[in-house]
């Protein structure tokens, strides 16, 4: 019998995913068959989940993620909880092999250092800020001000929030998308080691994971 201990606890942060609809929550309690999350002191008038759905939970430790299988036991509608049952078997996967999961990339702003590429030249400083609007394992969207062409190469550097040390890697200019005086700008992402790309793809499943406010809000199933 699958040790489920070893798996969920309480106050565990995770991500429920149904056909329609996903948010991100935290496990409440747990016993022999059921674990319950709530919302974030929110009273909302009803839960539009029905009973019985069939939903998946996602999950990260360290250097791995692990999905269940589970369905809605049981709703309460003020404070608003869901009740799941206990999954039978909890399944294992290394993060880099989920880079094209629904976990791949994170929208937000996250501060990087820069660097044009030129042909036959060391970059040996980055001395442009830019700013990233979302990232993943394979690329990154940012705003510039200046037009670039299309297949330049540019040295990237992320720190913080991703790493304590800077991960330093290339990026070549896929596509461009002018907006007004701005312009959007996708790089993806070469010459990246997977030591690196791991670093990143656990930032984007730990800020989907994370705990929001209005969790129980983005529910839109009928």
């Amino acid at each position: 019998m699958m040790d489920i201990a070893k798996f969920l606890k309480e106050n565990q942060q995770l991500k429920i995913e149904g056909e329609n609809h996903s948010f991100a929550t935290k496990i409440e309690t747990i016993n022999s068959n059921f674990f319950t999350v709530k919302g974030d002191n929110q009273i909302i008038e009803h839960l539009s989940v029905r009973l019985g759905a069939k939903m998946r939970g996602v999950f990260i430790d360290e250097d791995s993620i692990y999905s269940f299988e589970t369905k809605v036991v049981r709703k309460e509608i003020a404070p608003p909880r869901l009740s799941f049952s206990l999954p039978k078997e909890v399944v294992e996967e290394k993060i880099k092999c989920y880079q094209r999961s629904g976990f791949a990339g994170v929208e937000g702003y996250l501060p990087f250092r820069y660097e044009p590429v030129q042909k036959g030249r060391e970059v040996a400083e980055l001395t442009k800020q830019g700013v990233a609007t979302w990232i993943g394992g394979n690329e990154l969207n940012m705003i510039s001000i200046l037009e670039i062409s299309k297949g330049s190469l540019f040295a990237i550097e992320i720190q913080q929030p991703i790493s304590p040390v800077p991960l330093r890697f290339f990026g070549k200019v896929h596509k461009i998308k002018p907006h007004g005086s701005l312009f959007h700008v996708r790089l993806e992402f070469e010459a990246i080691r997977e030591k690196d790309r791991s670093l990143i793809l656990k930032y984007c499943m730990q800020k989907q994971t994370q705990s929001e406010p209005s969790a129980f809000a983005k529910i839109t199933e009928t």
